[in-house]
């Protein structure tokens, strides 16, 4: 098995959990949103975003969560040491995936608009 299909099972391993973990966040309804399981393996990198729903309710707050989704993302999804199209396409996939899912477990109209609107005008880069 190649390194990128390696990654890619990794990946797609880091993903499967953390939709399970999604789920299980929401039935407990806890303010902490997980995008990995706890018990998946050791090396496995953890995600949380603690937020208030009050700071939902604000412009600021809405910016101040979404910014706390994509350092998570990031951190999520980082890559030491990227140097092929390959598995930079992949991180970006992972960033993008576990992005949504954050968004989609903490579900909040404003929030999802804001980062609409972020991804419109195409500030992944800016991050």
């Amino acid at each position: 098995m190649t390194s990128n299909q390696q990654e890619t099972k990794r990946l797609r391993r880091v993903a499967a959990v953390g939709k399970a973990a999604l789920l299980s966040a929401l039935l407990i309804g806890t303010l902490a949103v997980p995008a990995q399981a706890a018990a998946a393996k050791p090396e496995a990198p953890q995600a949380s975003v603690r937020f208030a729903r009050g700071e939902l309710a604000s412009a600021s707050g809405v910016r101040d969560v979404h910014a706390r989704v994509l350092r998570e993302a990031n951190r999520v999804c980082r890559m030491r040491g990227v140097r092929d199209l390959t598995r930079l396409r992949l991180q970006q996939e992972c960033r993008a995936e576990t992005t949504r899912d954050l968004l989609a477990a903490i579900d909040s109209e404003r929030l999802n608009n804001f980062h609409g609107n972020w991804e419109a005008r195409g500030s992944w880069d800016a991050s």
